[in-house]
């Protein structure tokens, strides 16, 4: 039996100030495989960030404008 990987704690609730620098570690996923096997860790969804496949940690990738966003989804 194949059990799938979980994660300990996710990001959804995750507040990032919008003045955060890029390259700023702003979280660090951590992943648990039943079988004990290598994880490798990545993200979707967004440009704003970016996470280390072997390590699991995310940092700022660009400027978290929320003003822009605002107005290009209008």
């Amino acid at each position: 039996m194949n059990l799938p990987p979980f994660f300990k704690e996710d990001l959804n609730n995750l507040v990032i100030p919008e003045n955060t620098p890029i390259g700023t570690p702003v979280f660090k996923l951590v992943g648990i495989d039943p079988e004990k096997s290598r994880l490798r860790y990545g993200i979707m969804g967004t440009d704003k960030l970016t996470v280390d496949e072997r390590t699991g940690v995310v940092t700022i990738a660009k400027s978290i404008d929320r003003e822009v966003r605002i107005r290009t989804e209008q």
